[in-house]
């Protein structure tokens, strides 16, 4: 070997030991750095025309083990989702409490259950009345406040989902400019691309926490990512993600009609989601929580129904109703038209004196049978209109009430009135089995044809009890029309129309005019079709603002349709017979009513008008009378709530049948089974992310022993390239001396 060969082998050796140094202190010195992985350094043997040249530096290469990598970025994604779950559920239990607690939703519902009972018993009805007032405006308060603090949550989501998505937009740009750092550097082949894919990992990492995502690495040494589902986030360029949240969510906002969709290049990824950040807080906004809302809507508007359809039958004495505004709405009183759904029930509409005597009295089926001309009682059907013009007939004729100025009538919001026009007097409603004079107690069966045209009748809805039906001496009352929005039973995703049918709507617009109109749904329409149907018709997406949407609800979903204005809406099939119609369910909506729920405000005013008797039949005088010592009604009132009721399939809870506070209670107590069983999951979910966490370490993290017995290695290397440079020089010495 000549001595040139030999001076060049030896700096080569000490070239590379350097720069083997230099990488062992760089593991040394990052050896906590977050995302850091080991390098090796790894030398290249020299060869030039067949011999040994020395050596020189081959790539870093780290320590990484992809499969490990990506198993442990899919756990940490579904433990942040899991994460994000039970930091919900943890509020929601902190907020809701126990069903043990004193305020609870089930105590509340207890206290007014049992003020009833006291109502039937205490001889001081007026401060027992007022205590029934107290106890049941609680409750409504009670599930006002868990509307607003449930749609607070809900609000609170939506923000950190905008939150999020400006943080997977700021790593999306991230790895667009490592990908360019890395494909220059790899094109170049000037420097090492080592440190650059630690960043860009570190950024896979924290992207894969907040969203799922797939990526694989080009020959360029640039990454493409994907999310699961195959949307484009990174390629040549990032695409970034949107979203706008509202400032304040209402029970009705959904995935599909209210909430702004998850959007990459304008496609919608929000049902794409997988797991991650984003996927929990889209599921506690649109799963978790919207399915509790659904169940305390569900207890509302049942008790609410059942309550008034109890007081609906009674009366207040010695305190006496002269004036009744009821709480349907009628969106055509002129048109819609109902009829008694019996052969023989009729109602007793009594006027008494202020002792409770009887003044006059007459029935439903009379006023109905058009007195003014005589005509027989029919029993229906008859308009809106011609009832309470028939009624105030009555009430001012002097072979009637003879009460000048007492009308019936139905106001500019469409509901329908009575007023004796005098304080002295008070009016009483009766259902009988028959229209003989104190019959048995029954509810009158009513039934309304919404969307008459002039046509048959045709009975598309039910009702049971006259007063009840108008809402005449409703117990509580909503500030929200009480028909605005329907929605079917909870269907299967895969449901399908079997024939083709029609659908007519009847609304008001934002001017009040009334709206009429019918649309044609085809054979095998989805319930998507449906709602496709709807909005896209130019007459219901013109001032009427009609929506349709499709709503998960529990394991299925709700075909949904709203007045957007809040107006009255009702909707019928081709008939009452329509078997399409029929098979949708369609019913008006709880959704709101816990938010909206109030004790009728003419109780709040005046407590003492809550029904706590009946009117009486005394068969002695053939006449009807009003006792202060009569409590029927109010132990049906505490009979109810001691009964078990029935209730629809709401948030995936289907309860049988319970009374109102042990629905009340499994409310709760099925939110803290679930929150259980998140902590659980989550649990198992930590232990996983972390054992993964800890064997990607293993593989990528620095070990401090292993390079320090590494920088010995190349530490004696160094030295020995040194001698040999030593040695050398003394030899090109001896050499120059000699010549």
């Amino acid at each position: 070997m000549s001595l040139n060969l030999a001076l060049s082998t030896a700096l080569t050796g000490l070239l590379t030991s350097q720069e083997a140094m230099n990488s062992v202190s760089s593991n040394i010195a990052n050896v906590n750095t977050a995302g850091y992985t080991r390098k090796t350094y790894n030398p290249e043997s020299v060869v030039l025309a067949g011999k040994g040249a020395g050596v020189q530096a081959g790539q870093i290469t780290r320590h990484v083990e992809q499969g490990i990598l990506d198993d442990m970025r899919q756990a940490k994604g579904v433990f942040s989702q899991l994460s994000t779950t039970n930091d919900f559920m943890s509020r929601i239990q902190d907020i809701f409490g126990t069903t043990s607690d004193n305020n609870s939703l089930s105590h509340v519902v207890n206290d007014l259950s049992e003020q009833f009972n006291l109502l039937g018993l205490e001889t001081d009805k007026g401060n027992q009345a007022d205590e029934v007032v107290r106890a049941g405006q609680e409750v409504s308060n009670k599930l006002n406040l868990m509307t607003q603090q449930i749609q607070a949550l809900r609000t609170d989501a939506d923000n950190q989902v905008s939150s999020v998505v400006g943080q997977v937009n700021s790593i999306l740009d991230s790895i667009d400019s490592l990908n360019d750092k890395i494909s220059l550097a790899t094109a170049t082949n000037n420097t090492s691309t080592a440190d650059l894919l630690d960043k860009r990992d570190m950024q896979l990492n924290a992207l894969s926490q907040l969203m799922d995502i797939t990526y694989y690495e080009r020959e360029s040494g640039a990454v493409s990512v994907f999310t699961t589902s195959g949307v484009t986030l990174v390629d040549n360029q990032p695409n970034y993600l949107s979203h706008t949240p509202l400032s304040s969510v209402q029970p009705w906002d959904s995935a599909t009609d209210g909430f702004s969709g998850i959007t990459v290049a304008g496609q919608d990824i929000t049902s794409q989601l997988r797991s991650g950040k984003l996927k929990g807080l889209v599921d506690v906004r649109d799963g978790e929580l919207n399915n509790l809302q659904s169940q305390v809507d569900e207890l509302s508007q049942t008790m609410m129904d059942k309550v008034n359809q109890v007081h609906n039958r009674g009366t207040s004495f010695p305190s006496m109703q002269s004036e009744y505004t009821g709480t349907r709405t009628f969106i055509d009183s002129s048109t819609q038209r109902i009829s008694i759904n019996n052969s023989a029930a009729d109602t007793a509409i009594v006027v008494f004196n202020s002792d409770g005597s009887q003044k006059a009295s007459t029935t439903l089926r009379s006023v109905m049978g058009d007195v003014v001309n005589g005509g027989a009682a029919t029993g229906g059907p008859v308009t809106i209109d011609r009832l309470a013009t028939n009624l105030t007939s009555w009430l001012q004729s002097s072979s009637g009430a003879n009460l000048a100025g007492a009308t019936a009538s139905v106001d500019s919001n469409g509901h329908f009135t009575v007023s004796l026009n005098g304080s002295g007097y008070g009016l009483a409603f009766r259902d009988q089995t028959s229209s003989v004079p104190g019959s048995a107690t029954s509810d009158l069966p009513i039934s309304f044809d919404p969307t008459n045209s002039g046509g048959a009748f045709q009975a598309y809805q039910s009702d049971s009890g006259f007063a009840n039906f108008l809402g005449l001496n409703d117990f509580y009352t909503t500030n929200q029309q009480p028909n605005w929005m329907m929605q079917s039973d909870i269907l299967p995703a895969d449901y399908t129309q079997v024939g083709s049918s029609v659908m007519n709507f009847m609304t008001t617009d934002d001017s009040g005019a009334v709206v009429n109109h019918s649309l044609t749904l085809a054979n095998g329409f989805s319930l998507q079709d449906i709602a496709n149907r709807i909005n896209n018709d130019t007459v219901l997406q013109g001032k009427a603002e009609i929506r349709a949407s499709v709503v998960q609800e529990g394991t299925g979903y709700r075909l949904r349709i709203r007045n957007v204005n809040g107006n009255e809406l009702s909707i019928t099939g081709k008939s009452a017979n329509d078997n399409y119609f029929a098979a949708l369910g369609l019913q008006p909506a709880a959704t709101g009513t816990a938010g909206w729920m109030q004790v009728n405000s003419s109780l709040q005013f005046n407590p003492s008008e809550v029904s706590r008797g009946i009117a009486q039949y005394n068969t002695d005088t053939g006449q009807f009378y009003l006792s202060a010592g009569d409590n029927a009604n109010a132990n049906d009132m505490s009979k109810l709530f001691s009964g078990v009721q029935s209730y629809d399939s709401a948030g995936g809870m289907t309860t049988g049948s319970l009374t109102f506070s042990d629905y009340a209670a499994s409310i709760i107590s099925g939110t803290s089974s679930r929150a259980t069983t998140v902590e659980s999951t989550l649990g198992y979910q930590s232990s996983l992310a972390q054992s993964l966490e800890q064997k990607n370490a293993s593989i990528s993290a620095v070990n401090l022993d292993e390079e320090l017995s590494q920088l010995m290695v190349y530490q004696q290397s160094y030295g020995a390239a040194a001698k040999v440079i030593s040695t050398t020089k003394q030899m090109f010495d001896i050499l120059d001396s000699i010549l």
